[in-house]
């Protein structure tokens, strides 16, 4: 599974860099980012004419990979325990987990998971109840509400060229 993958990173003996660079790999290849860069930006997708959405899930892609490749290579003593899965709308599925041990403490993450030409996908990650779609949802439509499409883009373009990645989504109880 991707978590334990992850965690087998995490636990290696490289530097950080090299650690970023392997998660984002891992990242690439199981998150949906079509798909997450809809739902993301919901209603707002029609409002991006076609080169827009693909600068869109291109900045959206990296800057994510950025923020959280960073974020999570501050862990790595911690382990995945598999609590269940459950059928989802649309044919999706969420598997449950559950994260203990080291700076993690012990926090409840959903993955959910859509099947795309035979192969899961991640399109979504709730921890301790909050969705990251919606957290980036609510972020991103403030951003296009001031100053439109094009003023989200420029904000995404600016972030990835700091290197400094997305705000973190808040989550319930961990004060991040």
């Amino acid at each position: 599974m991707t978590a334990h993958r992850t965690l087998e990173i995490l636990n290696s003996g490289a530097s950080e860099g090299e650690k970023i660079k392997r998660l984002e790999q891992i990242a690439y290849a199981t998150i949906d980012f079509d798909t997450v860069s809809r739902l993301v930006l919901a209603k707002n997708w029609k409002a991006l004419d076609p080169e827009q959405r693909q600068q869109f899930r291109d900045e959206f892609k990296r800057a994510f990979t950025v923020s959280y490749g960073r974020r999570i290579g501050q862990f790595g003593q911690e382990k995945v325990i598999i609590l269940g899965e459950r059928q989802e709308p649309l044919g999706d599925a969420t598997v449950q987990s559950r994260i203990v041990g080291g700076k993690a403490g012990d926090t409840k993450v959903d993955y959910r998971l859509r099947q795309k030409d035979g192969t899961w996908y991640m399109i979504d990650v709730t921890v301790e109840g909050v969705s990251i779609v919606s957290s980036y949802r609510t972020q991103f439509q403030e951003i296009i509400d001031q100053g439109g499409p094009k003023q989200l883009l420029a904000q995404l373009r600016a972030k990835n060229a700091s290197g400094e990645g997305l705000a973190a989504p808040e989550t319930a109880g961990s004060g991040t």
